[in-house]
């Protein structure tokens, strides 16, 4: 498939904006929040006295499976609401039955001590000049992301690419994906059209946000399995972001 001519042919004209996911499409997601999800989970088991035989099985719960997880799983797309809730059904499920409020501050609690444990790295080799190489034509560059305001800047701030972005979406418990408010405020700040804006990233619940907005979409993939869900939905499937120019030059 010539991937190439197909975005162009679907909008007959340059692309003004791209808006960029950040797990699994900057942050290499498998060595930041694997590690961090284990972490926390037994931690959480140890807390309520459950057996960590269970462990695998609350993991999968939220769709990590031994050293893999699924797109779409909730521990991937999921905003750290969405999260919580199905944590704290696969606990009472298994017998818990402490308040949920009380619940849910035990597992933040937990998380944000296990973030220690999560390396923060890009998921592609010199995202800096990736960044300077998309300003330099022109495009206006936004963050849609699950994550919170300050999970994201960190990562940004990381990077060293934090300064590169004109506006920064993060959850704020209404508007998460695939909701496409958020592609809605941007297109409407800087004056183009959604299909005038390429969607980058790594589950199915980016693609369902680009589709809801009519903007492009781009998927990231790093295998075969994942290539099979996202490239009949997606407009082109790429292995990094540094690949991304093969669609926009």
């Amino acid at each position: 498939m010539n991937t190439t001519s197909r975005i162009r042919t679907v909008n007959g004209m340059r692309y003004k904006g791209i808006v960029f996911d950040k797990d699994g499409t900057l942050l290499d997601f498998e060595r930041c929040w694997l590690p961090v999800a284990r972490h926390a989970l037994m931690t959480l088991l140890d807390e309520l006295e459950l057996p960590s035989e269970l462990l695998p099985d609350l993991l999968a719960a939220g769709g990590i499976h031994g050293e893999t997880y699924d797109i779409d799983g909730v521990f991937c797309y999921g905003t750290g609401g969405m999260m919580i809730d199905v944590i704290i059904r696969w606990l009472e499920a298994h017998g818990v039955k402490d308040d949920r409020n009380k619940l849910a501050g035990l597992i933040m609690r937990i998380t944000d001590a296990s973030y220690v444990y999560g390396e923060m790295k890009p998921d592609c080799e010199n995202i800096v000049g990736v960044f300077e190489r998309l300003r330099g034509m022109g495009l206006r560059i936004a963050l849609a992301t699950s994550d919170n305001r300050a999970g994201a800047m960190k990562c940004l701030e990381t990077f060293g690419i934090a300064r590169f972005f004109d506006e920064i979406y993060c959850d704020d418990g209404v508007h998460s994906k695939p909701d496409p408010y958020f592609m809605r405020v941007f297109c409407g700040k800087y004056v183009f059209d959604a299909c005038e804006v390429v969607m980058v990233g790594d589950t199915p619940s980016d693609v369902s946000f680009a589709k809801n907005s009519g903007a492009a979409m781009v998927a990231v993939a790093k295998n075969e399995h994942n290539t099979a869900i996202l490239a009949p939905v997606s407009d082109a499937v790429i292995h990094d972001i540094s690949q991304i120019f093969t669609f926009l030059d």
